[in-house]
């Protein structure tokens, strides 16, 4: 997928995989005890679906819009968008 990416935006920085940081929330939904909730209150699931939305932003403004979508998280899935905010968005990238 990134070398996929790279040869059709030439110049774009990959930071994130959308399809493996969605899988990352998921696991991380469950361990935080909240996969009930996500599979029966479609508010709650449809805020958590936003999490992995910046992998499609230009990297220079994720941090902007995830300070911006935080707000509409759910307070009660605080555990899951800490550990993102400090894993994806502040977080160190690997290379």
């Amino acid at each position: 997928m990134i070398k996929a990416s790279k040869s059709e935006w030439q110049g774009v920085t990959n930071k994130v995989c959308f399809f493996h940081s969605a899988q990352c929330i998921w696991q991380k939904i469950q361990m935080s005890g909240l996969a009930r909730q996500y599979g029966s209150d479609k508010n709650f699931d449809l805020k958590l679906h936003y999490l992995p939305a910046p992998a499609f932003l230009p990297a220079d403004d994720i941090l902007e819009t995830f300070n911006e979508l935080k707000p509409h998280l759910p307070e009660e899935a605080s555990k899951v968008t800490d550990w993102f905010e400090n894993s994806y968005v502040y977080g160190r990238i690997r290379r």
